[in-house]
Formats: structure tokens, C-alpha cells, sequence
């Protein structure tokens, strides 16, 4: 296991893991581990059943638990944009729905004036958006894009994974020409993101970067190999795959 005081500072990162910044007194809780265990032998039963040299298994677990951070270049709407500014050059040009004259073929509206949305024409919904200010403010110049501000926000990339895989196998030996075999494995992935451009306060206006999305992938298999001569094999074998999400 790492802690995050062993955790080197990458070349661009600002701050050390283990130096405090606010909302992080005691620094970002950075460490890796990944144990795993394996079981296998023979089948046996005492006084029931003795699968020596005929019926064996293997148990397998492993699983990958890290924390780590990474700065990252990201995107948050500018302070002007958030009131309805969208006079900065480069941004696309904002047209009164109101003002649609026209018809088929040859419809037209008028751009606001000085591309700037009025205080009253912010739909109600739009305007609790607006004052909850989920998104985080700018901490660098970043560019512009006709969408908006890209790469203007220097954020904390917090990763948090937990992924646990489960291995099980069992194999059967009838006689030296014939044997099947049953393998299952279970992989349960935390599904936690990594938000970085929506406060941590208001996590619900964040539907990608911060998105909770545990799954749970299944595969099992059951085959047999008949040697029918020293020339013929006959292998075959049947898969199941479960992919879907996991309530933990």
C-alpha cells in the first residue's frame, strides 16, 4: 500500500498530495493497494468423495482499491457567460426567439444587442440553475470556443476505484481422453467518477464527470476436450456473458 505521502507530484501539479488546500486540510487521502488471494487442490470429501487425480478446483480474489489525484485542464463557464454576456469575441452569436419573422424557406430573427441575454428573458427554470452557480469559478485565462471557455479551469481530478474481481474453476478428468471443465468470474467495479468542474456542494448538476455508475460484469464458460484418436480432437465449449449495472 502507498500513502499519499509517498505519492510523487507530478511535473505540472501544483500542490503536493499531502499539503493541505481548501476543503482538504489534512491533503488529498492518496494510496493504492491491491491484494488478492488464490485457493486451489483437489476436490475431496472425507469418506464421500476423493477427487484425487480426477476433479480439481481454483478459487480466486483480487482486488484493486486506489485514491489518487491528477491535475487536469478544464472548462467552466465564464463570470460574464453566467450572466448572460456572451459578448466575448469568438462566442456564437445569440438571437431573440421573439423577434422569428418569416416563412418556409426564409426565416429570420434579430442577434441582442451587444450579445447579451436580458435579466428578464432568463427562463424561471434556468434562472435557479443560474443562482445555485453549481459549476466552479475560473482560475486561469484559458481560450474561447464558439460554445465557450475551454481549458480555463485548473481542477483536482480526485479518482476513487474500487474494483474487486472474483475467479472461480472446476475441472473433471472421466479418463485420460475426455474432460470438461466450469469456470465463472465476477467483476464488480465502484463505478465513483471523477468530478472536477462542478462544486462539491451541489454534486446533483453534475451528470458526467461526477456520475455514480456502478456495474457488474458475469462470464461463465463449460466445455469438455474428447481426444477421439492420436489425430482427432473434439473441443467444444458455451459462454454466458451478464454486463449490467451493480445497486451497491
Amino acid at each position: 500500500m502507498a500513502t499519499r505521502r509517498m505519492q510523487r507530484r507530478l511535473f505540472f501539479d501544483r500542490l503536493k498530495t499531502s499539503q493541505p488546500a481548501p476543503g482538504r486540510p489534512n491533503g488529498v487521502p492518496t494510496f493504492f493497494m491491491m491484494p488478492d488471494a488464490n485457493f486451489s487442490g483437489p476436490v475431496s470429501i472425507p469418506r464421500v468423495y476423493d477427487g484425487k487425480n480426477k476433479t480439481f478446483f481454483f478459487l480466486g480474489f483480487q482486488r484493486l482499491h486506489e485514491k489518487k489525484v491528477a491535475q487536469v485542464g478544464a472548462g467552466v463557464p465564464s463570470l460574464a457567460v453566467r450572466r448572460g454576456d456572451f459578448c466575448q469575441a469568438g462566442l456564437n452569436v445569440i438571437y431573440d426567439p421573439a423577434s422569428t419573422r418569416g416563412g418556409p424557406g426564409a426565416w429570420t430573427r434579430d442577434a441582442l444587442p451587444g450579445n447579451v441575454i436580458p435579466a428578464s428573458r432568463i427562463d424561471p427554470v434556468a434562472r435557479k440553475v443560474l443562482d445555485a452557480d453549481p459549476c466552479r469559478q475560473p482560475n486561469r485565462a484559458g481560450s474561447v470556443t464558439y460554445t465557450g471557455s475551454i481549458d480555463n479551469y485548473l481542477a483536482d481530478e480526485f479518482a476513487k476505484v474500487i474494483l474487486d474481481d472474483y475467479n472461480l474453476r472446476l475441472d473433471h478428468q472421466f479418463n485420460s481422453n475426455f474432460k470438461i471443465h466450469y469456470s465463472w468470474t465476477d467483476n464488480r467495479y465502484s463505478g465513483f467518477q471523477r468530478p472536477w468542474n462542478i462544486r462539491d456542494d451541489t454534486p446533483d448538476f453534475d451528470h458526467v464527470a461526477g456520475n455514480y455508475s456502478p456495474s457488474r460484469n458475469q462470464l461463465m464458460s463449460l466445455g469438455k476436450t474428447w481426444v477421439v484418436s492420436p489425430t482427432v480432437v473434439n473441443d467444444a465449449r458455451a459462454g454466458y456473458t451478464r454486463r449490467g449495472p451493480n445497486s451497491r
